[in-house]
């Protein structure tokens, strides 16, 4: 139910945007359309609510709208005091208020699980209502209609013939509905009460005519279709007011194709005609909207003033065409397509934590939608990026962010040290979040990172959120995330023949020239497994990155290490020999056999693969 009644929503939205510049439009063009061409616009948004989303085009409309996250109304309220915490004109913000906050979410949390189904009880009783005002309406045509005498049957072919319309027509009296009117979508009849005997030949054949030309304009079934749309977006008075327009403007176009069957002469007398069946005839409310020649009447002045140009639009029939065809096409560009596929991503992939780009988006709570997207905008694998769902209707509050790595070849190792990173980020710069959930679709599976504040600060001496206080701290914090060094194995003894010592690599998110690797104690050796060549035992030696190096503790001369700790340093250089960054892996001997990695932020333990 709440996710037909999200489709619901958006298309109704997208709709009300296409309704507004269509009456913007016919506002504009008020006098250089012909009424058919003012009807014919509609078509647009009856088209955008069957099908809300079209092709992709660089000229759509809705390139300028923002793009609609998955945000709960339990988020929203978390936005309330959002101004109060980043604002830097406010000195003392308010203070952080879980209780308010969990009251705020919980109430809006249930409003919205209340909204779809009101949503569907309004829609249902409107249709129980045109049902039972359908039903009812033909029992009573059932048990009080009889049929037309000869004169109006007379008139009845002599009309159809001029419309240009074959095939049987019923032509009923009654009593129910009190104004002329088409009824039936696959049986069409006429309905007319008594008193039109008493009308002259030429005014009962202006009134034929007027229902023949919906016949024959197929305004029947548009009038249906209207009803059932009215009905799903019964909630929007905007739609309410264009289903309303476009009927209006269809009695209009109607007005237009019988006065071009009638002689100019004649087009007063038809004129008047509307004026006698607005005055002589009334509406009988319980009716379902059904098609007529009776109207408002503002809309029967403009239907008057649209008679007084027929001649007009007809001597410039040509020139009304190509405007028509214009505005039609320019509007179906604009209104019916949709925007270029985006994700709110930056231009490029982000390989790299940037202190500037992330710190602007610090928010205290998860539920600040704006922020929490574009700060995840902003790190690594934000190109491949889908959708985010933000949880924050009860605790622990969370994000679960779904990436798609279908057409790339990255290592699993390397997403899930990129996910653990951008999970600390993510920790450091949004104050509230309790759980983080990172979804790589395509890499065999589906496998989901799960990772939890209070595991993830358990690497960290001090919380946090403390980093992100200011840019400088944030900064520091994320240049720990750009370096990482691959360690395998995380215990090593000498006698294992299955590698010659503890593999090092460095990992960075950013361009490097070499890796310096410098061994306090034991050497540094590199390996080429393919043929099982080790080269000699150094102590400091300068790699490519993605090139690892392995220590062992075997000395130059031989001898084993058996220091209680050695030191490993890895220092990343620039083309012009300077150093960017530098990280120490420190080494453990246990007094046996066996030499163990000290695992410490940055540092990721375990990794066969680089």
């Amino acid at each position: 139910m709440e996710d037909i009644f999200s489709g619901v929503l958006i298309t109704s939205l997208y709709a009300t945007v296409v309704g507004l510049v269509i009456i913007l439009i016919k506002g504009i063009l008020k006098n250089k359309l012909s009424a058919r061409w003012h009807y014919l616009i509609w078509y647009v948004l009856i088209l955008k609510l069957i099908l809300p989303f079209g092709p992709e085009s660089a000229v759509s409309l809705f390139n300028a709208m923002p793009e609609m996250p998955q945000q709960s109304m339990a988020g929203m309220a978390y936005q309330m005091d959002q101004q109060y915490q980043s604002s830097p004109g406010v000195e003392n913000p308010l203070p952080y208020s879980p209780q308010w906050q969990d009251r705020a979410a919980g109430a809006a949390a249930f409003v919205e699980s209340l909204l779809p189904y009101i949503w569907a009880a309004g829609a249902a009783l409107m249709l129980l209502w045109l049902v039972f005002a359908y039903y009812s309406l033909h029992r009573k045509l059932g048990r009080g209609s009889f049929a037309a005498d000869e004169r109006l049957l007379y008139i009845l072919e002599s009309c159809k013939a001029k419309m240009g319309i074959r095939g049987n027509i019923r032509l009923v009296l009654q009593n129910t509905v009190g104004t002329p009117s088409l009824f039936g979508l696959l049986r069409p009849r006429i309905l007319l009460i008594p008193a039109v005997a008493g009308l002259s030949d030429k005014e009962i054949e202006f009134i034929l005519l007027h229902e023949l030309a919906h016949l024959k304009r197929k305004d029947v079934p548009v009038n249906y279709l209207l009803t059932v749309l009215q009905i799903i977006h019964w909630f929007n008075p905007v739609l309410w007011y264009c289903f309303k327009s476009i009927r209006q403007d269809m009695e209009v176009a109607t007005d237009e194709l019988v006065l071009s069957v009638l002689e100019s002469t004649e087009h007063r007398d038809y004129g008047r005609a509307i004026l006698t069946v607005l005055e002589g005839f009334s509406d009988f409310s319980l009716a379902p909207r059904l098609l007529g020649m009776v109207d408002d009447r503002k809309n029967i002045e403009k239907r008057l003033k649209m008679i007084k140009m027929a001649d007009y639009f007809r001597r410039r029939r040509i020139a009304a065409l190509v405007v028509g065809l214009l505005c039609v096409t320019v509007l179906s560009g604009v209104l019916l397509t949709s925007g270029l596929a985006r994700n709110s991503s930056p231009p490029g992939p982000a390989t790299a934590y940037s202190a500037e780009a992330l710190f602007k988006y610090r928010t205290a709570y998860v539920g600040d939608n704006s922020k929490v997207v574009n700060l995840i905008n902003n790190l690594p694998y934000a190109h491949l990026r889908r959708e985010v769902s933000l949880h924050t209707e009860n605790h622990p509050y969370g994000i679960t962010v779904n990436y798609d790595f279908s057409n790339t070849d990255t290592d699993k190792g390397q997403i899930e040290r990129t996910f653990s990173s951008n999970a600390v980020a993510m920790f450091a710069l949004i104050d509230n979040v309790e759980a983080i959930t990172f979804k790589a679709q395509g890499t065999g599976g589906q496998p989901e990172y799960q990772y939890s504040r209070a595991e993830v600060q358990k690497n960290f001496d001090t919380d946090l959120r403390e980093h992100a206080k200011d840019i400088e701290g944030l900064a520091l914090l994320l240049e720990k995330l750009n370096f990482t060094l691959l360690v395998f194995p995380g215990k090593y003894a000498a006698t294992m023949s299955s590698t010659p010592g503890i593999r090092i690599a460095a990992e960075y998110k950013g361009p490097v020239w070499k890796v310096r690797y410098s061994a306090e104690r034991g050497v540094l050796l590199t390996w080429d497994a393919a043929t099982g060549n080790v080269s000699k035992g150094v102590q400091i030696i300068d790699l490519p990155q993605g090139i690892p190096v392995y220590w062992s503790p075997l000395g130059q001369n031989g001898q084993i290490v058996e220091d209680r700790s050695s030191i490993v340093t890895v220092e990343l250089l620039d083309e012009k020999g300077k150093s960017i960054d530098e990280r120490q892996l420190t080494i453990i001997y246990d007094g046996t056999l066996f030499y163990d990695v000290n695992s410490s932020p940055g540092i990721a333990v375990g990794s066969e693969t680089l």
